[in-house]
């Protein structure tokens, strides 16, 4: 962990930033950056962006790096930049992936502290729901991991944080999936949904999916960070998920069976348990079937 760290403040602050030897060894050769206005760099485009940085100084705070599996590691930290007499801080993103004996970022993101400018503070939290753009599979990846580990991780589960990084660590690295999902609902937004949940630092903080199927309807994931929950968030999604379905057909959705508080939630909205045997996911934790029918579609 502190290879990472020690790593990270090198390019951040220290002799790395301006030494291009230093930062090709350091940069994996598919390297990407989004930065804190959604543009994506690669890698000889922010080589370039940190030889050309003149005046500026860097520092941070709250630096924390985290295994996500044997060879991955993400650190999230607030970065503080000072150029001339002004002073913004970012929320701060890095991957990095050994490769043989030696670790290299894979990816980087910032994204700017909104501040309210009257009063000095920082915005109450608020919460968009908004279309998914490519690029974002990045983001939620590490949000899907975090929100399984504030709903699942406790002692009725059996689940802990080690065993979630050990199922959905995968997810960091390999995004091809989700990013292809993004694109099906870009391109053909009749037959798949996707929407994303921003606050108000334009961090994403939950998604939904759904899809239409020859026969039914399914509402494949909802999930939201804690922060969000209790915000009526929740029940938006499911009615813009519920105007877009073909109401013809009925829906599934499939639920652990030890979230009672996404089970009653679904009751809610029409949705029952079935009779199809549990299931298990991956050894940990069993899911089980819910049904809206075609008739609750008319309600």
């Amino acid at each position: 962990m502190q290879e990472i760290k020690n790593l990270e403040i090198k390019i951040l602050k220290g002799e790395y930033r301006k030494d291009e030897k230093q930062l090709n060894e350091l940069l994996s050769d598919d390297f990407v950056e989004f930065g804190g206005k959604g543009i994506e760099y690669n890698k000889q485009e922010i080589i370039q962006a940190l030889l050309n940085e003149n005046n500026i100084e860097w520092d941070f705070r709250d630096m924390k790096p985290k295994n996500i599996t044997d060879n991955v590691v993400m650190i999230n930290y607030i970065a503080i930049k000072k150029e001339n007499d002004s002073i913004t801080e970012s929320l701060r993103t890095s991957i990095w992936k050994k490769f043989g004996s030696n670790y290299k970022m894979i990816f980087h993101q910032g994204t700017n502290i909104i501040k309210n400018m009257e009063l000095g503070t920082k915005k109450q939290p608020s919460f968009k729901i908004d279309f998914p753009k490519i690029g974002d599979e990045v983001d939620l990846a590490p949000m899907h991991i975090q929100s399984w580990k504030e709903t699942y991780v406790n002692p009725e589960s059996g689940l802990t944080e080690e065993m979630v990084d050990e199922k959905l660590g995968h997810m960091l690295t390999n995004t091809d999936f989700r990013r292809n999902t993004i694109s099906e609902a870009i391109k053909k937004p009749d037959e798949v949904l996707y929407r994303v949940v921003r606050n108000n630092g334009n961090q994403i903080v939950g998604f939904m999916h759904g899809s239409k199927h020859e026969e039914f309807n399914e509402l494949d994931a909802i999930y939201l960070l804690n922060e969000v929950k209790g915000s009526g968030v929740s029940g938006k999604l499911m009615k813009e998920f519920l105007d877009w379905i073909d109401k013809s057909k009925p829906t599934r959705l499939e639920v652990f069976s030890c979230n009672e508080r996404a089970i009653n939630f679904y009751k809610k909205y029409g949705f029952v348990k079935t009779d199809k045997p549990v299931q298990i996911w991956k050894d940990t934790l069993p899911f089980i079937e819910m049904i809206r029918p075609v008739e609750e579609a008319k309600v």
